[in-house]
């Protein structure tokens, strides 16, 4: 540790190398070896000189750097305003920061016969095996009943030996649905099951498998999951497989959550249905199957023998790093500020990246976040915290960021800059997690995943950002996703550019923004939706307004439902809440539960009284009047190329009944006279795709000279869409190329519609990345 005496040291930068020493002094010419050295010599520093206003400079020189324990930075490592602390690569450098273990690739060896007969035949000249020694790495990959862990080459996150190794097999016939899991009333228990004794359903499928190595297999590790769409559009299920006949009848070990199929209801929650409807195409795919181990990326951990097979990527294997991802935490910040980490690779990690908790004005910009068994990065209370032009894929999830207080209405001001998410392991909704008050998420690029935005609170504002190909395997899927929460106010969805969301015929739909189970309070201003599954907006409750909007190659601008308008009507709404939740019969807190949850947020009648009934003057009206309907909302000013002159509503998806009893639907079929007084509404008006833009063959939607777009109406500013040049993000991706190749690849495809085919969907699943040219 350096000692300072006498005349003070002018010291503001410090020097870390994979070259340095533990007992380096953090000049360039005597480096430390870890970031941790120059922490706490900034630290010392300031013990001498407690007045001290310098910034300070952590420059990392090229090369990798193992993080075996986290770097905590708190309130003592503080920069100041307009005195940073920052870490940055040395500038043109390549600086990693990694977790994992990493297997030596001269470990692997070629298969002898005994293994090679549990291959597949063209991968017996290509597979490699390693036989691993570290119980950490043995527990890492092969605890298996579907925690299998995960496997890195280089940059690339590796596919677990799966069939198919693309897309989806297809279900055929049901032979049992068996038992099911989601209607268990409360006390009642699974029931119990071996693989002594399986009880899951029974089915075959409609492609033809090596079901004979499948039994081999399964036999002797008792370990084959499947994984896919079993039931639902909206649910991936994951399940062990028990059995697999000669002639391909398999069976699974357990009960499901739905069924096998279908769902197993006729129209409510709570009778069984013993014929329940079965849809075809039931989409699925089985895992850790080393017999199927058939491509370049593919892995399988054998847990009896402990071996690991690998099919590498390329040829060469001296450029080669084969990685099991783990580790702690790589950085802390626990009420820091004013410190920046800035053109860092972070890779191979664990559970989490880095954590942000309380603080202001923490900075991660320019950086790489890849290959990580879960989050990249999460932030917890403080405020004015940036994520800024990082580019983050190959992780579970990307971000969870929570801020701001919901009962004072205090923004955090945290936000999500110029950034590119992509390729997330996850389904569902939590790709991105955006909770609490004042955050932005702005000029972003989001795509080429199945894992979506999930939002919640007051004052969160998504502008000029991208979002492309992502969903292609859900239905009952949005990319952005709010629900059920009437609290929830002042939100903006702006100038954003939506397309190629791209919904498979026969599937639940595809919808790019929704407001679910009447969730409140997102205005959606001057976007372009295009291509986007069946629709561009969903929602079903008050204070959500959609204006100047432009749809285009979707059959509708907005999907909604017809819900309780009349006083009767909203009084039963209110009586079948206390008959469900007041009266003890369900447990509080459910979706349906709707003035106890927004009690729970803004007090005892908070939406009468400020900051809320100030902030938000509709909120107090619709509380007070009607909660459930889309009260005090508006739908004006936007163009649709499907409106037909005669029927200029059409374009508007209303459904006879989501939320409101069975017994008001007299058979009709809703209009906008089912809306709400209070909504307010204009025709969409029609536009023609050719006519009206510069090039829709390279996505460009501006207006071509000489069209008049009706008075008021303000269209999307493509120019300031996406990611753009600045000092964090030197060279964006080129727009019109990227537009262009996916405008290509789509075009002969329908987003919505039609009957299912195997055969065209398997187009839109993409190729792994490390195939594609």
């Amino acid at each position: 540790m350096l000692c300072w005496s006498g005349q003070p040291i002018q010291a503001k930068e410090w020097h870390v190398s994979p070259q340095g020493d533990a007992a380096g002094t953090g000049t360039l010419a005597d480096p430390f070896a870890m970031p941790v050295q120059a922490r706490d010599v900034i630290r010392a520093y300031r013990e001498v000189h407690p007045d001290s206003t310098e910034p300070h400079t952590v420059i990392l020189h090229a090369g990798r750097y193992a993080i075996n324990e986290t770097l905590e930075l708190g309130a003592e490592d503080s920069g100041r305003e307009n005195a940073p602390v920052v870490y940055r690569a040395k500038a043109g450098a390549t600086v990693t920061l990694h977790g994992g273990t990493e297997i030596n690739i001269q470990r692997f060896r070629a298969v002898n016969p005994t293994e090679a007969a549990r291959l597949a035949a063209v991968a017996r000249d290509h597979v490699v095996v390693a036989e691993i020694e570290d119980p950490l790495v043995i527990q890492a990959l092969g605890r298996g009943q579907g925690r299998y862990g995960m496997l890195v080459e280089n940059e690339h996150t590796l596919q677990l030996a799966r069939w198919p190794n693309r897309g989806f097999t297809h279900l055929g016939e049901v032979v049992d649905m068996g038992p099911t899991l989601r209607w268990l009333t409360r006390g009642q228990k699974p029931p119990a099951y071996s693989y002594e004794k399986p009880i899951g359903g029974r089915f075959t499928l409609l492609e033809d498998a090596n079901f004979d190595a499948w039994r081999a297999e399964l036999e002797r590790t008792h370990d084959i999951r499947q994984g896919g769409y079993l039931s639902t559009d909206w649910t991936e299920d994951k399940n062990q497989v028990a059995r697999v006949s000669a002639d391909g009848v398999i069976q699974l070990l357990d009960a499901t959550r739905y069924g096998i199929g279908g769902i197993r209801y006729p129209g409510g929650f709570a009778d069984d249905n013993a014929e329940a409807k079965i849809k075809q195409y039931r989409r699925l795919y089985f895992m850790n199957l080393l017999c199927e181990l058939d491509m370049p990326g593919e892995w399988y951990f054998d847990r009896q023998e402990k071996k690991l097979y690998l099919w590498p990527i390329g040829s060469n294997p001296s450029n080669k790093r084969v990685v099991v991802p783990g580790g702690p935490d790589m950085i802390d910040f626990k009420d820091a500020s004013h410190i920046t980490f800035r053109d860092i690779v972070f890779e191979n990690g664990g559970s989490l990246g880095v954590s942000i908790r309380d603080g202001r004005h923490i900075t991660i910009a320019g950086c790489t976040f890849r290959n990580f068994v879960g989050r990249a990065i999460e932030i917890k209370g403080g405020q004015h915290h940036t994520i800024d032009a990082c580019t983050v894929y190959n992780v579970r999830s990307g971000l969870t960021i929570r801020g701001g207080d919901l009962r004072t209405l205090t923004r955090c001001h945290h936000t999500v800059v110029n950034s590119e998410f992509k390729q997330f392991r996850g389904r569902g909704y939590g790709g991105i997690l955006l909770e609490g008050c004042g955050i932005d998420f702005r000029n972003n690029l989001y795509h080429s995943m199945n894992t979506a935005i999930k939002y919640e609170g007051v004052y969160i504002r998504f502008i000029n950002n991208e979002f492309y190909n992502v969903g292609w395997e859900m239905g009952d899927w949005n990319v952005l996703y709010q629900g059920a929460n009437k609290w929830c106010n002042g939100n903006v969805v702006e100038n954003n550019f939506f397309h190629h969301m791209m919904e498979e015929p026969g599937r639940y739909p595809v919808v790019a923004v929704r407001n679910d189970d009447g969730g409140t309070g997102t205005t959606y201003r001057s976007n372009l939706f295009f291509k986007t599954g069946r629709g561009a907006i969903s929602f079903g409750g008050p204070n959500s307004h959609i204006l100047d909007n432009i749809v285009l190659g979707c059959k509708h601008l907005w999907w909604t439902a017809r819900l309780p308008k009349s006083e009767q009507a909203i009084r039963r709404e209110f009586d079948l809440i206390a008959e469900q939740f007041e009266s003890g019969r369900y447990p509080r807190g459910g979706k349906e539960d709707a003035i106890y949850n927004v009690e729970r947020v803004v007090g005892k009648r908070g939406w009468d009284k400020p900051p809320w009934s100030t902030a938000f003057p509709n909120f107090p009206k619709y509380m007070n009047g009607n909660p459930f309907a889309q009260s005090y909302g508006s739908m004006l000013n936007n163009y649709h190329d499907q409106v037909d002159p005669e029927e200029p509503y059409g374009v508007i998806h209303i459904h006879r009944h989501w939320a409101l009893p069975q017994q008001d639907d007299d058979g009709t079929t809703p209009t906008m006279a089912d809306m709400p007084e209070t909504f307010k509404h204009n025709a969409p008006m029609p536009i023609d795709i050719q006519a009206s833009f510069v090039d829709p063959t390279r996505l460009d939607f501006r207006f071509k000279p000489g069209f008049e777009p009706a008075a008021g109406f303000k269209a999307i500013d493509l120019d300031k869409v996406g990611l753009f040049k600045s000092e964090f993000r030197p060279d964006p991706p080129d727009q019109n190329k990227y537009r262009s190749a996916i405008y290509e690849r789509f075009k002969a495809t329908r987003s919505s519609g039609g009957k299912y085919d195997p055969e065209s969907a398997y187009l839109r699943y993409p190729v792994q990345p490390w195939l594609q040219p």
